[in-house]
């Protein structure tokens, strides 16, 4: 059984860049281990680390001040993949999506569902911080928050235009944030860690 299909003969080496439907036909054919913990990226499969006691804690903390704030309105997804084109799904913390009539249980969120998406950074601020953030910008979700969590501090890009954000603060532990999507949240960043 062929499950993705070869590229064309070439002369010079070239990489696979996989699609969303090649990851998921790979996933129901059995080609990863349930524990696998990844995410595509423009083409590329990343292999997340484990999530550890400090990044469970602030997911499970801003999880219960984000459904507070906005569970009744919105959706919200944690640690869920979104569709951001053919070749990305990434699997960010949280994703506040708008509600929908039958809900995502037959296609992914695609970039015109989300509000905001937020990472909660405990290792990976680098991949966070760049790749992530510019597939955000490519896709134009409107607003992405990067929890830095070795720094103390919320990372805020708004405003993509041109694949890339052309907003950015950098808010410390003291500092507040509200969110310019979504009306009525507004969260204390000390809350968030």
């Amino acid at each position: 059984m062929v499950l993705i299909a070869p590229p064309s003969p070439k002369k010079t080496p070239q990489a696979l860049r996989l699609t969303v439907e090649d990851v998921l036909r790979l996933i129901h054919a059995g080609a990863f281990e349930p524990e696998d913990c990844f995410e595509l990226l423009d083409g590329k499969i990343i292999y997340m680390p484990p999530i550890e006691a400090p990044h469970g804690e602030s997911t499970d903390k801003l999880y219960e001040h984000l459904f507070r704030k906005v569970g009744d309105t919105h959706r919200i997804r944690c640690q869920g993949a979104i569709r951001l084109n053919a070749y990305s799904a990434p699997q960010p913390d949280f994703a506040i999506l708008q509600r929908r009539e039958g809900g995502y249980g037959k296609a992914l969120p695609t970039a015109k569902d989300i509000y905001l998406v937020i990472e909660v950074s405990a290792t990976t601020q680098r991949y966070d911080l760049s790749k992530k953030r510019d597939a955000y910008a490519r896709a134009n979700i409107p607003e992405y928050w990067v929890l830095d969590l070795k720094k103390q501090e919320l990372h805020v890009f708004r405003k993509p235009w041109d694949g890339t954000y052309t907003e950015h603060d950098t808010l410390d532990k003291q500092a507040s944030v509200t969110c310019s999507t979504i009306p009525g949240l507004k969260l204390r960043v000390a809350d968030m860690m």
